[in-house]
C-alpha cells in the first residue's frame, strides 16, 4: 500500500511541477552587432528570448496540465496547448514588450518523453516545446 502511495505521490508532483510557460530573455551582449541587414549595416540586437512550455498527458494524449499560451510562468487545465504556434506567440508577445519590430534566426523544438510510471494501465508523458529568437529594431 504504501508502495502505490508513494507512486500516486511522485506522480502527482511530476504533473504539479512540468505543467507551466517559462520566457527567459537574455539583452547582455556586450555592445556587439550579432549579424547585419539586408543592406549589409550591422544591427544591435535588443534581446535574445527563449520561450519554453511543458505539459503532462495521460495515456499520451490526453491534457491534465499544460503551459499557458497567454502568460509567463501560468498553466492550464486539460488543454492542449503544447504546441510551436503557441510557444510563437509567446515570444513575438515579449518581443513586442520589450519595443521590437522584428525577430531573426527563429528555431524551434519540439520533444515527447514517456514517464514509465504504470499503476495498472495509467501512464504519463510530458511534452515540451521551445522557441528561441532575437529580437531587433
Amino acid at each position: 500500500m504504501k508502495q502505490i502511495v508513494s507512486m500516486i505521490a511522485f506522480v502527482m508532483m511530476v504533473v504539479a511541477l512540468s505543467g507551466c510557460s517559462t520566457v527567459q530573455t537574455g539583452e547582455n551582449f556586450n555592445n556587439q552587432a550579432l549579424f547585419t541587414d539586408d543592406k549589409g549595416v550591422s544591427v544591435a540586437p535588443i534581446s535574445h528570448i527563449n520561450v519554453r512550455m511543458n505539459g503532462c498527458y495521460v495515456l499520451g494524449f490526453i491534457p491534465l496540465w499544460a503551459g499557458s499560451p497567454e502568460n509567463d510562468g501560468d498553466f492550464e487545465m486539460f488543454s492542449n496547448t503544447i504546441k510551436v504556434k503557441n510557444a510563437v506567440g509567446l515570444l513575438t508577445k515579449k518581443s513586442k514588450e520589450l519595443g521590437s519590430n522584428r525577430v531573426v534566426d527563429l528555431r524551434s523544438q519540439y520533444t515527447e518523453k514517456p514517464v514509465w510510471i504504470l499503476i495498472s494501465t495509467f501512464w504519463v508523458s510530458v511534452r515540451e516545446v521551445q522557441v528561441s529568437a532575437t529580437c531587433t529594431k
